[in-house]
């Protein structure tokens, strides 16, 4: 017997992208959502707030009474779309090249907070022509950082400073390193210890040259002046609030439009400043859920630490595994699924590899549910579970740095019964009682 408890969200894509170009995790996107309330524009970007985060959408419309103009991005005339200023139709899945088109026409037209990039950003950095590598002070003086790649080099503060990447010093035109510098040149191709290089900037210059204006209205059918109008808010030196979330996440690499999207924020200035910023209900560096409505295992008040549980396992390498049996080589049989605070049917990506793969592989499939989801229709038992009002908890909310007390405002109806007692009751068939103790809710 054995369990495999894979990651509570997947909608990870965003979040990947995002922390590619500033950090913070996969949620930790930008500034705290009650920091709209600052923005000029609010970019509603592939999201519907007035339905999924109506406590993110009072902070919107704060902003829109206090001057701010609201712009709806979406495939479908949505809830939001109504309460808007603009509503941008555009087809679905052609998010990235508008993003790029945008990206495109901002950097082309010198249209950048040139000296925020220079200041702020990797942008002025200098990449060696020969490795595609940033040149860094190991390159030139040796040492035992000398074999790290970027990689590895970039993954924390402390490693990025203990082997810093050269800048072209405007003052002497000499390379220096960035952390000896105070102003770099942004832009630019030089040649040092008989090495070409270029800054991040020119090649970022470059390489976007491909997405045009024009092909991008051509994909996403919104009209070539309303997306340099768009390109226009970016640049115009207002704060601009990018309001986006997980509907993009459902497309295939759609880690490369969080990453876009967060170098157009950083290279407009749109980041940092009261009334920008990037992200919906804002969690940084992780989120806060019901303590009651987990799992004892996951909650830390398990005393028993099992070997048969296993947290390995992804959601995409899960349902691989699901399919094929195996899991690196090595037989690994999963045939049950238990879902529980979670729609994964509907809201992960890759819905087609779960209704097909998935379901086709196992012999059961338990939803501990409010409502019949998706997820909950192609289940073989559905478990009622409390709603939030009939339960004492204490609640962390996306929205607000600080946690609630949600007391019980009515009982219990009928046969339901919280996520941790259901749990706690199967584990107790199982002869895991003592492992899994029913804790009470004061408890």
């Amino acid at each position: 017997m054995g369990g495999t408890v894979p990651q509570l969200m997947s909608d990870f894509t965003m979040g990947w992208g995002t922390n590619r170009v500033m950090g913070g995790g996969t949620f930790g996107y930008s500034n705290e959502p009650k920091s709209m309330i600052d923005a000029r524009h609010i970019i509603i970007w592939g999201t519907n707030p007035v339905w999924s985060t109506p406590q993110t959408w009072r902070i919107i419309l704060a902003a829109k009474d206090r001057g701010a103009r609201l712009h709806c991005i979406d495939p479908i005339r949505s809830a939001t779309s109504r309460y808007c200023d603009e509503y941008i139709q555009t087809n679905a899945g052609t998010d990235l090249y508008v993003v790029l088109a945008l990206l495109n026409e901002v950097v082309n037209n010198d249209r950048i907070d040139a000296d925020y990039a220079a200041r702020c950003t990797t942008a002025p950095f200098l990449i060696r022509e020969d490795t595609g590598l940033f040149l860094r002070r190991s390159n030139r003086e040796g040492g035992e950082m000398a074999a790290v790649r970027d990689a590895v080099t970039l993954n924390t503060p402390e490693s990025g400073k203990a082997d810093p990447a050269y800048v072209i010093d405007a003052a002497s035109g000499q390379a220096a390193l960035y952390t000896e510098c105070d102003a770099p040149v942004l832009e630019g191709e030089f040649e040092i210890d008989g090495v070409k290089v270029k800054t991040a900037y020119r090649a970022l210059k470059e390489h976007i040259a491909q997405y045009t204006i024009a092909e991008a209205s051509k994909l996403s059918g919104i009209p070539e002046d309303t997306l340099r109008e768009l390109a226009a808010i970016y640049s115009c030196g207002e704060a601009v609030t990018t309001y986006t979330q997980f509907g993009i996440d459902h497309y295939r690499e759609g880690h490369l439009w969080g990453q876009a999207l967060a170098i157009l924020s950083a290279l407009t200035n749109n980041l940092s400043r009261p009334g920008t910023g990037i992200g919906g209900p804002g969690a940084p560096n992780g989120s806060l859920i019901p303590i009651g409505c987990n799992p004892a295992v996951l909650t830390g008040l398990n005393p028993v630490k099992l070997d048969a549980v296993n947290k390995q396992l992804c959601l995409s390498a899960w349902i691989e595994t699901v399919k094929t049996g195996t899991f690196k080589g090595e037989p690994y049989t999963i045939k049950a699924f238990i879902s529980s605070i979670g729609n994964p049917f509907s809201n992960n990506a890759q819905q087609r590899m779960w209704i097909e793969d998935a379901v086709e592989n196992l012999d059961l499939i338990v939803s501990l549910e409010l409502e019949m989801t998706d997820t909950a229709r192609y289940s073989d038992y559905v478990l009622p579970v409390f709603y939030w009002l009939e339960h004492t908890d204490v609640r962390g909310n996306f929205s607000n740095p600080y946690i609630a007390y949600q007391e019980k405002a009515i009982d219990p109806l009928w046969e339901s019964k919280t996520d941790n007692e259901i749990l706690s009751l199967l584990a107790e068939k199982m002869g895991l009682g003592e492992v899994f103790p029913h804790l009470t809710e004061e408890e």
